[in-house]
């Protein structure tokens, strides 16, 4: 049960990352005319018929999104647990008990500890997911779930399965963002997590497509993958649940490395 849960977290956790682009997403599609609509779903007939690649659909002039007129990101939040404790409905025993933490914004930690210690259900309750039954955990002074309503572009999660859609590794890289990446920033990205080398093999570099669960990569070209897009967001909060599980050391420690000089600020 409890790693049904900590997997339901980690899913959740990444509707925060994506979370802006659906709601333009849902935008556009609202605002759209029926004979547009209609065009739309034709087109993505033609797409899936031709296999993985682009849809040749024209441009269409959506403006800015809602969420691409949010002030930019500002600084890392001030996160503080007081007295917080869980527990599951029916279960005696607390998952959490009593836990205070004082993390000043701009602050790195890790939380570690054996399976069944807490840490999956810890990483609920500070993105949302769930209320603790005792106790507080506030962001900048709200509750967890009120922060992110009033912040969505605010945190960056990376969970221990990547996520990656089916599109090229610079759509791959850009999802969730407003606006386009600089050149010069998805190849530092990529450097940061020692996939440059490997995408300037593959034909059209940034611009070869994968399928949906990322056909063709290795498990740790997925996750670090799914690392350079978060460090692409530059969010305020930076969420990375057991992001090495797949990376040899030496893209371990470029990861590390790549933290703690505040790249992903």
């Amino acid at each position: 049960l409890e790693q049904r849960l900590g997997n339901g977290s980690n899913l959740l956790g990444e509707l925060f990352t994506y979370r802006p682009q659906f709601e333009a997403t849902l935008e556009l599609v609202t605002s759209l005319e029926p004979r547009e609509l209609d065009a739309a779903f034709e087109a993505e007939r033609h797409f899936s018929l031709r296999g993985p690649g682009r849809a040749n659909v024209p441009p269409r002039d959506q403006g800015n999104p809602p969420s691409a007129r949010r002030e930019k990101q500002g600084r890392p939040p001030h996160i503080r647990c007081e007295g917080i404790g869980f527990s599951w409905p029916g279960r005696p025993e607390p998952v959490i008990s009593d836990l205070s933490l004082d993390i000043p914004a701009g602050t790195q930690i890790g939380i570690v500890g054996p399976n069944g210690a807490g840490k999956s259900t810890l990483l609920g309750i500070l993105l949302g997911i769930y209320a603790p039954t005792r106790g507080r955990l506030a962001i900048d002074g709200l509750d967890a779930a009120r922060y992110f309503d009033r912040n969505p572009d605010a945190i960056a999660y990376v969970g221990p399965e990547p996520y990656l859609i089916q599109g090229s590794i610079l759509d791959n890289l850009a999802y969730g963002l407003h606006e386009a990446p600089s050149e010069d920033s998805v190849r530092q990205a990529l450097r940061t997590v020692h996939l440059d080398a490997f995408v300037d093999t593959l034909p059209g570099g940034t611009g070869y497509v994968i399928r949906e669960d990322g056909h063709g990569l290795s498990s740790g070209q997925k996750q670090r993958l799914t690392i350079a897009r978060a460090f692409l967001r530059q969010p305020r909060l930076l969420v990375l649940d057991e992001p090495s599980a797949n990376l040899d050391e030496p893209t371990e420690a470029a990861v590390r490395e790549a933290i703690a000089g505040n790249l992903c600020r």
